[in-house]
């Protein structure tokens, strides 16, 4: 039996809670949730089983390991001999129960509920899903079509167009202009690449493509605040004041080392005072929520010869290598403050939010029929199936039905929490709620 560590030993042996168990790669994370499992199947006083989990995981291998790691933990308790009949018999039963057992990947247990319910989500009965090849054929023979029609309905040229002249087709174009911004440097050859790996990175997360439109709606109403009252203002505050916070926190135990070595505040004592007065300067703006002041604040930053304290003691050298690294990251952000003007805010907010709108548009054209032509070929794709469930448990017309979904199951178990995206967790946070077991 494996030697668990205290923290492993309270994630097998803690219940009725949603657990989270987070830790590096090898470190027994998976073997946690396996040994978890085992002891409730075993648990015969409990009246919890294996029809009563739900576990789930990325590969068909891993499920199949889990499964026969199972089997012969139940195979070894029945091999006792002084084992009571009732014990003996729920754990039979156990066994018997394995093949059918929920324990498979997150993609074919939703493919399960989207087979019972294929009717009401409007799909064929013998619907399919589609490899990869087949549909990432289908995607480039509808962006073919698609391109060239934005293109084309977006051209306000005044005069005739110049056949011969393939930029007088791109003049003055809305379309070609959001190309020309969001896939800056794109070549025509790999246009469609990049189109796709966008579509598939809004599939990743709860409300799809509608978060173009939101977002654009957002830039319009922001676009006349100050930028650090925006919401990308917002974004950056939340990165760039905890590093430069980090860094003060280092000269404030400098400043008390100095108090009590009179030697090192002579030698250190200019630099520190100049590293201090710079950091309060960036901070006040960030507190005052003013770029012009941070944009000010982060060009007189000067950073001026070091010396190491006699002895080179360890918090001189933390000194030492945190003004490093934080020498090199603040010409980073500099550089990034000082290319937005804030008189040239509201016209930036307002050209981003027409791009969005015009990826919306043609996201929403190209979902359209990507959606259509397959179902019309009577086949799906893994990611139509985890919607077609989330939009399940969802609809109030189907409040039924979740609850009879989340009945089914006392437990969840979820393998490799880290790649789980956020429709995926929203889904089997509506199965499980707190019954949910995670390791990532």
């Amino acid at each position: 039996m494996p030697s668990w560590t205290i923290a492993q030993k309270t994630a097998i042996e803690t219940h009725d809670k949603l657990i989270l168990v987070s830790a590096a790669a090898g470190s027994g994370k998976t073997a946690v949730l396996t040994e978890r499992v085992i002891r409730r199947i075993l648990d015969t006083n409990s009246d919890i089983t294996l029809n009563d989990l739900l576990i789930v995981t990325f590969t068909r291998a891993a499920a199949a390991e889990l499964k026969s790691k199972i089997a012969k933990a139940i195979e070894k308790e029945l091999a006792k001999e002084d084992l009571p009949a009732p014990a003996r018999e729920k754990l039979q039963n156990e066994l018997l129960q394995l093949g059918g057992a929920q324990i498979s990947t997150i993609d074919a247990f939703y493919l399960q509920i989207v087979r019972n319910h294929f009717e009401s989500l409007g799909l064929p009965a013998n619907f399919r899903l589609a490899d990869e090849n087949e549909l990432r054929v289908l995607q480039e023979e509808i962006l073919d079509d698609l391109i060239p029609e934005f293109y084309k309905s977006y051209e306000e040229k005044s005069g005739p167009i110049n056949p011969e002249n393939p930029f007088d087709k791109i003049q003055n174009n809305l379309f070609a202009d959001c190309i020309d911004h969001v896939f800056d440097g794109t070549s025509s050859s790999n246009l469609n690449d990049i189109f796709i790996r966008f579509y598939t990175s809004f599939g990743r997360v709860k409300g799809g493509i509608d978060v173009l439109r939101q977002s654009a709606a957002q830039l319009r109403a922001e676009a006349e605040l100050p930028f650090l009252q925006t919401r990308p203002g917002a974004a950056f505050l939340a990165r760039f004041e905890p590093f430069v916070l980090s860094f003060y926190r280092v000269l404030e135990e400098v400043t008390t080392y100095h108090q009590t070595d009179l030697k090192a505040q002579q030698k250190q004592g200019g630099v520190l005072a100049d590293d201090c007065l710079h950091c309060e300067l960036v901070l006040q703006s960030l507190r005052e929520k003013s770029w012009e002041q941070l944009q000010k604040a982060l060009s007189a930053f000067s950073f001026t010869r070091f010396q190491n304290a006699d002895g080179t003691p360890e918090w001189s050298l933390r000194y030492q290598k945190a003004r490093e690294k934080f020498k090199e990251k603040i010409k980073e952000y500099t550089v990034l403050v000082n290319d937005i003007f804030p008189a040239e805010q509201k016209k930036v907010f307002l050209q981003t939010a027409d791009f969005a709108e015009m990826l919306y548009r043609f996201y929403s054209a190209f979902q359209e029929r990507y959606r259509a032509e397959k179902i019309a070929r009577g086949m799906q794709d893994f990611n139509d199936v985890r919607d077609a469930v989330y939009q399940i448990l969802n609809a109030p017309e189907s409040s039924s039905l979740t609850e009879a979904i989340r009945g089914q199951y006392k437990e969840i178990y979820i393998d490799e929490y880290q790649d789980v995206d956020e429709i995926q967790d929203d889904i089997f946070a509506k199965i499980g709620g707190n019954n949910r077991f995670m390791v990532g």
